[in-house]
């Protein structure tokens, strides 16, 4: 009997021999308030064993921010969005060798349109306490759109002057899909770079991709020309005009093809010196690196932009998004508040204050969202100057309050005015109480009181009697010293009893007698003079004084 050997030989292969590092994302909304916790979770597998632990997540979340760690740490985080519009999430994670990225789009809540939103009170004016305020809500939709960056714009022109002084720009992508890649012949449109540089030969400019290929669009040469037209001094540092340079694939000449020496290149489509299909396989998503350097710092040049455009049809589709409100829910919120109907509010305030007032919305988001109105309610303010002081008092009198077009002043001395700024004087002593009562369009009014205190000094006579008229500065004119008179009438006469001068009031009597015969040019002889003066003081005392005046005219 024969038996055969049979021999089992048993391979066992690792589960994750073939195994593939992937890394997923989720997010607890995509739509979400500003201000508002949008919570993310990352899961990292290596085949289909959880390596999450062990794994160093790198964070982009679109808005300059950006956060990493390892294992749970970093896990799962929160973040914030302070701006409305859509963010690109991007998730980058490292497990052993091994890297894997994700990206993920969020939808902030944008800031409505608000404009159109008003009061019934004119720009600049108050309104009485006590008047309606009609506030009227308006809204609209504001649409957010993402535009695939093509172009980096510097706000003031980098000089390239040598090897320690290169041009290093990145225009960075994230709205493609993860694996699509580039092909120069299907998805290359141009490479465009603004610039002007005094010597052509001594730059080199490169494009980069993501992950790191090269195409050398314009290299190193011995080619004396410009590019645009560069201020070509040695010593100077001033920018110079630039020309718009394009690199595309159906160009057939290169820039360093120009054997015109000092001469600018034109503006246009050009060939690169290396191809462009050195850039295929590199993936749409992450950094597109432009740098010039300039080998010598004889010559130098200014960069004011550059671009970069694809085409084809792995160009991602576009994202936009609006929100949407309704009237009907919208709230006003301020002081005196009747009520909203379908965005229209009206309001009593019942204080004195610049009221703010709130108009409220709600978006498709559920996000509340609102701008503010304000609105003066100013009282009737009045101000004298000065409040108290001695008889005869002259006060300036005024109120500036905004909404008033009527005044009503009672002076307390039985006088009365219609201006909302005059003077108004005091002759006697007392306590005046003034009340001003402004009225505005709507005939709402208010008012406004304030006492003034008018004192009454002791009024006094004194006299003089000699001067001398001879224009020398001293003693040139006659005065009778009077304090605090309401009432004053004085003649001076020759001794032929001739009339030479009259006061008739004390401010008359305080500019004094200067020596020349009355209504005329002549002046009064040396000698003798008499005045018969008649006073009544603010106090009520009567004064009726003569005496003699001797004029003197001395040589100067």
């Amino acid at each position: 009997m024969k038996y055969k050997l049979i021999i089992l030989i048993f391979i066992l292969i690792p589960v994750n021999l073939f195994s593939q590092f992937t890394v997923s994302v989720t997010q607890d909304k995509n739509q979400a308030c500003q201000n508002s916790d949008i919570v993310f979770n990352a899961t990292a597998k290596d085949g289909t064993i959880d390596v999450s632990n062990n794994t160093e997540f790198f964070w982009d979340f679109g808005d300059n921010s950006v956060t990493s760690g390892v294992g749970i740490e970093k896990q799962q985080v929160t973040h914030q969005y302070t701006e409305g519009g859509g963010y690109y999430v991007k998730l980058t994670a490292k497990y052993s060798n091994n890297e894997d990225y994700q990206i993920i789009k969020v939808q902030i809540s944008l800031a409505p349109d608000f404009r159109g939103t008003s009061t019934d009170v004119e720009k600049d004016i108050g309104i009485c306490l006590g008047e309606t305020i009609t506030l009227t809500g308006k809204v609209a939709q504001s649409e957010w759109i993402y535009e695939l960056p093509t172009t980096i714009e510097e706000s003031i022109p980098f000089e390239v002057s040598d090897n320690n002084n290169f041009y290093k720009s990145i225009i960075t992508h994230k709205a493609f899909d993860k694996n699509d890649v580039f092909s120069a012949s299907t998805d290359f449109e141009k490479i465009g770079l603004k610039m002007e540089h005094s010597n052509l030969g001594n730059i080199q400019i490169k494009i980069t991709c993501p992950t790191g290929k090269i195409a050398i669009l314009k290299d190193y040469s011995t080619t004396d020309s410009y590019l645009g037209e560069p201020i070509d001094n040695e010593a100077s540092s001033d920018v110079g005009t630039p020309y718009y340079y394009y690199w595309t694939l159906d160009a057939t000449s290169n820039l360093n093809n120009n054997t015109n020496s000092y001469s600018s290149m034109p503006s246009g489509n050009y060939k690169s010196d290396e191809v462009l299909s050195n850039l295929d396989a590199c993936p749409f998503n992450g950094d597109w690196t432009i740098e010039i350097t300039d080998n010598t710092a004889n010559d130098n040049g200014f960069v004011f932009d550059w671009y970069l455009g694809f085409k084809g049809t792995k160009l991602p589709t576009k994202w936009k998004y609006s929100n949407t409100y309704s009237l009907n829910k919208s709230i006003w919120d301020g002081d005196g508040i009747g009520g909203t109907s379908n965005g229209i509010a009206t309001a009593i305030p019942i204080s004195i204050a610049n009221k703010e007032y709130k108009f409220m919305v709600t978006d498709d988001y559920s996000c509340s969202l609102d701008t503010s109105l304000y609105v003066k309610v100013e009282a009737v303010t009045l101000t004298a100057n000065p409040e108290t002081g001695d008889a005869p008092l002259e006060l300036n009198l005024k109120t500036s309050v905004s909404w008033a077009v009527d005044y009503i002043w009672d002076l307390g001395d039985g006088s009365t005015n219609t201006n909302s700024e005059f003077t108004h004087t005091y002759s006697k002593n007392g306590n005046y109480k003034i009340n001003l009562t402004a009225t505005s369009k709507s005939a709402c009014q208010g008012t406004d009181t304030i006492t003034i205190y008018v004192t009454i000094p002791p009024s006094s006579f004194e006299s003089s009697n000699v001067f001398t008229p001879n224009g020398d500065g001293i003693n040139d004119v006659f005065k009778l010293k009077l304090e605090s008179m309401e009432t004053v009438n004085c003649i001076i006469y020759s001794r032929w009893g001739r009339k030479v001068c009259q006061w008739s009031s004390a401010k008359e009597a305080d500019n004094g007698w200067d020596g020349t015969i009355r209504n005329s040019d002549a002046k009064a002889s040396p000698g003798v003079y008499f005045y018969v003066l008649k006073a009544v003081g603010y106090d009520g005392k009567t004064y009726n004084e003569t005496g003699n005046i001797h004029l003197f005219r001395q040589k100067k």
